[in-house]
C-alpha cells in the first residue's frame, strides 16, 4: 500500500514538474546587464525569442541575450519544434510580421498582413498594398489566417464564400455545365480578378505611389536643369580657351571699336525713329532720315537740319562752324556784328539813347 502510495507521489511530482518545465519563469538578462522577468512563449524562423511578462508580449532578437539565456533557448528550441501542428507555419507565426504568401496559382509575396477589408486581405509588400479575396489564398495561408484571426477573436471578418466558390448543387435548377472542368473557351466559370496582376491598391498605396512618382519626376527635372548648366559652363568654358590671347592694348582698342559700332547703331536707331515719328505726325512729309548732331556747349542731341550760322533749340547758342564724324571743321561762318558790342557798358548805352530823344523833344 505504501509502495503505491509513493509511486503514485512521484508520477505526480513527475507531471507538475513537467509542466513548470513547460511555463518557466525566469529572469532573462540582455547583453547590457537589463533583466525581464517572464516565461518562454515561442521561438520565431527569424531568429526572434518571444517572452510573455505579467501578460504581456515582448519580441526580442535571440543575440541581444545573455549567453546562458541563449544557451536556455537552444535547449528549448527542439521541445517546442514537436508540439507544432500541422497546421502551423513554421515559416513565420507573427501575424502582422513579413512573412510568404501564396495564392492559388502559386504566386508568391513577402509582404505583412495589414487587416480583412471589405472581404478582401490587404498585404503591405514594403509600400505596394496588395489586396486579395480571402478565397484566393492558398488553402494553407487559408488555414494559418483563418486559425490566427480566431485566436484574435476576428473570425468573424472572413467574408463568407462566393456562389461560385460553394459546390454546385444538383437537381432542377442546377447550373447546367456547373461540374464541368473550367474552360476559357467556353466560359463556363465566374471571371474572377487575377491575385496579383496587376494589384489594386487602397488610398494610401495611392497616395505612396503618387508622392513617389510626383519626387521622382522632380529629382529628374532638376538632374535636366544641372545638365543643362553644366553643359553651357563648358561651352563658355571651350569658348574662352578657342580665343585668341590679346595685349592690354589689343584689348584696350577692341573695346572702343565695340563701344563705337554699339554708338553708331544707337544713333542709327535713334535716327529712324525720330524719322518714323516726323512720318507719323505729318510734320516732315517725308520718311526720309533726318541729320542728327551734338551742340558743343550743352552736349545734347539735335535732330534736323541745323548748320553752321543756326542757333542751339536748346542753350540758344550760335553755331560758327561744324564737325564732321571724323572731327574735322567744316563750313565755318563768321559771327554777326553784334557779339562784337558786347563789351561797352550797358549803362552808356542806355544814357546815349536818353539824351538823343531829349534833344530832339527840347
Amino acid at each position: 500500500m505504501k509502495a503505491s502510495t509513493f509511486a503514485n507521489s512521484i508520477l505526480v511530482v513527475g507531471l507538475l514538474a513537467s509542466c513548470a518545465i513547460a511555463a518557466e519563469v525566469r529572469t532573462w538578462t540582455d547583453a547590457s546587464g537589463k533583466t525581464l522577468s517572464g516565461s518562454l512563449e515561442e521561438i520565431t524562423s527569424d531568429g526572434k525569442v518571444k517572452i510573455n511578462s505579467n501578460g504581456q508580449t515582448f519580441t526580442i532578437p535571440l543575440e541581444r541575450f545573455s549567453e546562458a539565456d541563449q544557451e536556455y533557448v537552444d535547449s528549448q528550441k527542439g521541445r517546442m519544434e514537436e508540439e507544432e501542428t500541422s497546421t502551423r507555419r513554421r515559416r513565420k507565426s507573427d501575424l502582422f510580421d513579413y512573412r510568404q504568401w501564396k495564392d492559388k496559382d502559386d504566386n508568391e509575396v513577402k509582404a505583412k498582413y495589414v487587416r480583412i477589408f471589405e472581404g478582401q486581405v490587404v498585404l503591405l509588400q514594403g509600400r505596394t498594398a496588395h489586396k486579395l479575396s480571402f478565397y484566393d489564398l492558398s488553402e494553407e495561408d487559408q488555414i494559418y489566417l483563418r486559425g490566427e484571426l480566431e485566436t484574435r477573436g476576428e473570425a468573424n471578418q472572413i467574408p463568407p464564400p462566393a456562389i461560385s466558390d460553394m459546390p454546385s448543387e444538383t437537381g432542377p435548377n442546377a447550373i447546367d455545365g456547373g461540374n464541368q472542368p473550367y474552360d476559357p473557351r467556353m466560359g463556363n466559370q465566374v471571371g474572377m480578378a487575377l491575385a496579383y496582376a496587376p494589384p489594386p491598391t487602397d488610398d494610401f498605396g495611392k497616395k505612396q505611389q503618387e508622392t513617389h512618382i510626383r519626387m521622382r519626376r522632380e529629382i529628374e527635372r532638376q538632374q535636366a536643369e544641372n545638365r543643362r548648366a553644366a553643359e553651357e559652363a563648358k561651352r563658355k568654358r571651350e569658348e574662352l580657351e578657342r580665343r585668341p590671347k590679346l595685349s592690354a592694348v589689343d584689348l584696350a582698342h577692341r573695346d572702343m571699336q565695340e563701344f563705337a559700332k554699339a554708338e553708331r547703331e544707337r544713333d542709327r536707331n535713334w535716327s529712324e525713329q525720330a524719322a518714323r515719328n516726323n512720318e507719323f505726325f505729318g510734320s516732315g512729309g517725308s520718311s526720309q532720315t533726318q541729320r542728327k548732331g551734338q551742340c558743343t556747349s550743352c552736349k545734347k542731341t539735335i535732330i534736323g537740319d541745323y548748320k553752321a550760322g543756326d542757333r542751339c533749340p536748346h542753350c540758344n547758342v550760335f553755331f560758327t562752324h561744324e564737325v564732321d564724324e571724323f572731327g574735322n571743321t567744316t563750313n565755318k561762318v563768321p559771327l554777326p556784328w553784334y557779339f562784337y558790342i558786347g563789351p561797352l557798358p550797358i549803362g552808356l548805352i542806355i544814357w546815349a539813347v536818353v539824351a538823343f530823344f531829349r534833344k530832339i523833344s527840347g
